[in-house]
């Protein structure tokens, strides 16, 4: 066999491989989201805090605080904005639905301190002061409704059918609106990418638990350590999802979390990928260096350039893609996405193994607007943050 030979094997397999995980992922998928609940919850029964942690001005800041504020029908509701401090851009605004609904919005201001994550240094402060025992814990830059709300309480009571047992839910995702290149990629990254590796993840019983939106009692997250044993980890979420696994379950709702999307350059969308890619090779760097590969469709146009794929694969492999992103945005966002998007999809599959490639050699990332360095395991190195810097996510938990 000549290195050719060999070459467009390899090419071959690396293309199989990612069409087998990617068809399988998006009928699991699409089958978690349209599968009927044996029973869909009456929100009257339950009583629920959630934690909403802001910081600066997110994108249609105003329009997501007032998505929860029209959720109606629970025994009793409370959203917890919080603040690390008055000086908050996002203050201004939490005042203003604290005084229009003070029975619905509280503000807590502060940090617990310790904490080298700050979103868990700002629920952590929060959580003290919930009146509820049902915890829904919500980034700032989220949307909902009463129905999304139903699936996570659904997903959480199917999980216990014959009494309590230790319940994590979190939710598939979906961006919505935004502008700008980075903003057009995001919007089918986000629904793709992520949700499919929900899908793959429970294959190797792994949960590809994201922190947009979960769903827990507070008695369950104590008894995983509570947030304490998050506090150090830029990879939090991920990191509940295993504790939770170890002691009870871990569950995925039907109705995705519609993550709002701002102004956005394509160099916006690279650095958070290669944020995101830093913090999984920090995390588990055999699936990352080794697995990965075979999930990127830039890796398929690489070998096409090289000429060691024919055409109809390259052309296979770009139109399931492309056909199964639509189905899947089409279905957790309820209308089709734009046709610039889909045109783009090609170019965004180059920029994303770029962003791969790129967080191969380093350990630092910019996060909340400071640049950290995260060490195995996806925790943050002591006394690796610098002073505040512009950030790509600036204003959003993401």
């Amino acid at each position: 066999m000549t290195w050719a030979h060999a070459g467009r094997l390899a090419a071959l397999l690396q293309l199989w491989v990612f069409l087998g995980g990617y068809v399988y992922g998006l009928l699991a998928i699409l089958w978690r989201r349209f599968r009927r609940p044996a029973v869909q919850q009456d929100l009257s029964r339950f009583r629920v805090s959630a934690l909403k942690p802001l910081r600066g001005l997110d994108p249609d800041l105003e329009k997501n605080l007032q998505s929860f504020a029209d959720i109606q029908g629970l025994s009793a509701f409370e959203v917890l904005l919080l603040v690390d401090d008055e000086g908050d851009a996002a203050l201004p605004i939490a005042r203003s639905f604290a005084e229009r609904w003070p029975e619905r919005f509280r503000i807590v201001v502060g940090t617990t301190p310790g904490f080298a994550n700050p979103k868990v240094a700002s629920l952590a402060h929060g959580l003290a002061h919930a009146r509820h025992d049902l915890l829904w814990i919500s980034d700032s830059n989220v949307e909902t409704d009463a129905g999304a709300l139903r699936s996570l309480i659904t997903a959480w009571r199917e999980a216990q059918p014959r009494g309590r047992r230790p319940t994590l839910i979190h939710a598939p995702l979906v961006a919505v609106r935004g502008r700008g290149l980075g903003a057009r990629f995001e919007r089918l990254q986000l629904v793709s990418y992520n949700n499919v590796n929900i899908e793959l993840c429970r294959i190797a019983k792994q949960d590809a638990v994201v922190g947009k939106s979960l769903f827990l009692h507070r008695d369950d997250l104590a008894a995983v350590g509570g947030l304490e044993a998050f506090g150090s980890s830029s990879g939090e979420d991920y990191l509940m999802g295993q504790a939770f696994r170890k002691i009870g379950t871990v569950l995925c709702a039907a109705r995705a979390t519609r993550q709002v999307l701002g102004e956005e350059t394509a160099r916006q969308f690279f650095d958070r990928q290669r944020r995101w890619g830093v913090l999984r090779k920090n995390m588990f760097w055999q699936t990352f260096l080794f697995l990965e590969p075979f999930t990127l469709l830039g890796v398929t146009f690489v070998t096409a350039a090289l000429g060691l794929l024919p055409g109809w694969a390259l052309a296979l492999g770009l139109g399931v893609k492309i056909a199964g992103d639509v189905a899947l945005f089409a279905a957790f966002a309820g209308q089709p996405p734009r046709l610039l998007d889909v045109l783009l999809l090609p170019f965004k599959e180059v920029v994303l193994l770029s962003s791969w490639v790129a967080a191969i050699p380093t350990r630092q990332v910019n996060w909340r607007g400071r640049q950290m360095q995260v060490e195995a395991g996806s925790a943050y190195a002591p006394g690796s943050q610098s002073p505040e810097l512009p950030s790509e996510d600036d204003g959003q938990f993401a």
